[in-house]
């Protein structure tokens, strides 16, 4: 999130698809900054897929930590 946001497009793919392969093959609980919390592999996964939308230009996507919930 951090590459895409200062504009790093190539970076943020980068790191983007990493993390997607590395969840994969440990399959423990991961820390998303889609979510800004930990969530397990699935999720974490899921958050990546949505960041890699965002990065190539998906202007639908937003981070669910942006939105804000009724239990605020």
């Amino acid at each position: 999130m951090t590459s895409w946001a200062v504009g790093r497009l190539d970076a943020a793919l980068e790191f983007s698809h990493r993390a997607r392969g590395e969840s994969n093959r440990s399959l423990r609980p991961a820390f998303s900054c889609w979510r800004y919390r930990t969530v397990p592999t699935r999720q974490f996964l899921e958050d990546t897929e949505g960041i890699i939308a965002l990065i190539r230009g998906d202007k639908t996507r937003t981070p669910p930590f942006m939105i804000l919930s009724a239990e605020t």
